[in-house]
């Protein structure tokens, strides 16, 4: 299941299961080009699972 949300409602997801994390760091992550995301104006639409796997150390470019 792919959950996708503003960077503040992944951030809230994220923090209600256990991984603290702020939206300062998200919104560094996305300027980042660390996790993906998708503008629509101004607002940044996110991945939770993009999230979980750059917290869990799983990126495409791991070896």
């Amino acid at each position: 299941m792919l959950h996708v949300g503003t960077i503040r409602e992944i951030c809230k997801q994220l923090n209600e299961n256990g991984y603290h994390i702020s939206e300062y760091t998200l919104r560094l992550w996305v300027k980042n080009a660390v996790i993906p995301a998708v503008f629509t104006g101004s607002r940044a639409l996110i991945s939770y699972d993009a999230v979980c796997r750059v917290l869990l150390c799983e990126t495409e470019n791991a070896a």
